[in-house]
């Protein structure tokens, strides 16, 4: 009877463990899809300076 018991509190307490690992991740999800439209617009931003640059260095005459 005592090890049912201690059995079921394992349980219980294994299943809050994964429940609240589920929910972190589920959060960690949420920030990561929040994130990557600004890491894809700052990269976008960093190429276009970077083209910028090289047909900088194309159209200079001065060389």
């Amino acid at each position: 009877d005592i090890i049912v018991n201690t059995t079921l509190i394992v349980d219980s307490d294994s299943a809050k463990q994964t429940e609240t690992a589920i929910e972190n991740l589920k959060k960690e999800i949420t920030a990561q899809e929040i994130l990557l439209p600004q890491r894809h617009r700052g990269l976008e931003q960093d190429s276009n300076k970077l083209i910028e640059q090289f047909f900088f260095v194309l159209n200079d005459d001065s060389k």
